[in-house]
């Protein structure tokens, strides 16, 4: 979990908070809208990407964290899961290398 903490707490803390760089996260598709810039769409779905990535990663790092501990039996469910999600989404794919492959495959 001290994993987890590392990898996503500095981060979503900046935006829960909206410290200057969480804020900038968070609201930053806001100010093409304000400057009446026509990019504004593309910085939502950008912005939407993001938290649909951001969500999908923690979930499987939860969920593997947890079989990983507790060996329930579904680490063949989680590898394909990470093995789906990986190549379509960047940091998936970055904290399966970083961690979840080896804890998966290792233990």
């Amino acid at each position: 979990m001290k994993y987890l903490n590392d990898f996503f707490y500095i981060d979503l803390s900046q935006q829960t908070h909206l410290a200057a760089w969480g804020m900038v996260k968070r609201t930053g598709f806001l100010l093409d809208e304000v400057k009446s810039i026509p990019s504004t769409e593309a910085q939502v779905k950008k912005y939407r990407y993001f938290q649909i990535a951001q969500t999908v990663a923690f979930v499987l790092a939860v969920a593997s964290e947890v079989e990983a501990h507790f060996n329930f039996g579904l680490r063949q469910e989680a590898l394909f899961l990470w093995g789906v999600a990986g190549p379509s989404i960047v940091v998936v794919d970055e904290m399966y290398q970083k961690r979840y492959r080896e804890l998966l495959h290792g233990s």
